[in-house]
């Protein structure tokens, strides 16, 4: 439980200090929420929730934050 308290908490000073560090890019984010999304899409279960995630994660991709951290998605849902 400690690890993913301390992960959550890096997460939480890059926003604050407006510093994303790179750890998990945009980029390599989007390419397994797409992955996901397709195999949601074979199964043909719903998902909206991934499917919104994708979306945005896409969108940050658009803005040129591919090669951020992912923590950066903030940028995104910020606008």
């Amino acid at each position: 439980m400690g690890k993913k308290y301390y992960g959550m908490k890096m997460v939480l000073f890059n926003y604050v200090d407006e510093a994303y560090p790179l750890k998990f890019s945009v980029a390599n984010l989007r390419k397994d929420l797409t992955l996901a999304v397709k195999e949601m899409e074979k199964s043909k279960k719903k998902l909206p929730i991934l499917q919104q995630t994708q979306a945005v994660y896409s969108q940050a991709v658009e803005k040129g934050l591919g090669e951020e951290d992912f923590s950066a998605i903030i940028k995104t849902i910020g606008d």
